[in-house]
């Protein structure tokens, strides 16, 4: 079993000089060997020798009243003390559990005791000393059960209103309004479906940062004469191909979009359209990217698209996270 323990200290100090010594001091158990007879262990060793720090030493000891312990009577500590410059001397003293405080070994042992038949034990309690400083506030208390609910009282005056709270989560809107500025392409005859795109290859359109399955709402301005192409806007693939906003898919209408019919007699409304984003139609970047594309019998002269030279372009694209 574990035995009660007990913090015995103890201070040493030159009597003329009244300099704190130095030196080591062991306390050993007598007589030499315990028994446990609770735990059925055979208790013995002490501290070994303990350096005297600035004078003092602090040890835990198991007391010597400690009940289930043989021999049930006689058991003390030897202290032997090796002052320096001092002859070794050895004490013995009964360690009680006493208080359970620490105890200097002043009040267990004498100075000078002759035999092991004279020993000094702890006296009785004294009276109770005046009450001392309230000590600090201690730490609050776990919260108690709630109690049974009061009463309704009475309605209070309406307060003032608060300020308006933060903006609710919805999505998020990226726009991209892009001026063409490039040139007025003239078109060529073009048999299949072919991207609007200038002299130096840049392709007319614009591109908004995006993701796959967010919207993106787009439309374009632009000037053309002609009457004999037909155009349509169409979502560029990554890996190649085109989805059509005649359509929907990767085949255009034969004619195109209906806004852009190249007839004047048949005025067409552009107005605002979307394009929910496919997983290849995203590129290395992020970006989500709409074409101008055309077919026709251009004959390279009359033919135009005016994206610059005065004449600028625009496509307006707003992506929507939601």
């Amino acid at each position: 079993m574990t035995l009660p323990m007990r913090v015995v200290t103890g201070t040493c100090r030159n009597l003329a000089t009244q300099a704190l010594q130095s030196g080591k001091v062991r306390l050993d158990p007598y007589p030499d060997v315990w028994h446990d007879t609770v735990g059925n262990e055979v208790l013995r060793g002490g501290t070994g020798e303990v350096a005297l720090v600035a004078g003092a030493y602090s040890l835990p000891l198991p007391t010597t009243d400690a009940a289930g312990v043989n021999p049930t009577l006689g058991r003390l500590w030897k202290l032997t003390e090796d002052i320096d410059g001092e002859p070794l001397r050895t004490r013995h003293f009964a360690l009680p559990y006493g208080a359970g405080t620490a105890i200097d070994v002043t009040d267990l042992v004498d100075a000078q005791p002759g035999t092991l038949t004279w020993l000094p034990v702890e006296g009785p309690q004294g009276p109770t000393g005046p009450a001392g400083a309230a000590g600090a506030t201690g730490a609050t208390g776990a919260t108690g059960p709630a109690g049974a609910t009061g009463a309704t009282g009475a309605t209070g005056a309406t307060g003032a209103t608060g300020p308006q709270g933060p903006a609710g989560g919805g999505g998020s809107i990226v726009s991209a309004d892009t001026r063409i500025n490039e040139e007025i392409v003239v078109l060529t005859n073009a048999a299949s479906w072919t991207t609007v795109t200038t002299s130096l290859g840049v392709e007319i359109g614009g591109k908004v940062q995006s993701a796959v399955g967010h919207r993106v709402l787009w439309s374009p301005t632009f000037m053309r004469t002609g009457g004999v192409v037909f155009f349509d806007l169409a979502a560029k693939k990554v890996g190649g191909g085109f989805r059509y906003a005649s359509s929907g898919t990767t085949t255009p209408r034969d004619e195109g979009y209906a806004a852009l019919y190249p007839l004047a007699a048949f005025p067409g409304v552009v107005g605002l359209r979307q394009f929910i984003v496919q997983a290849d139609e995203i590129d290395g970047d992020g970006y989500f990217t709409i074409v101008l594309r055309y077919k026709g019998a251009a004959d390279g002269v009359n033919q135009k698209v005016y994206a610059g030279a005065g004449y600028d372009a625009f496509m307006l694209m707003l992506d929507i996270d939601a």
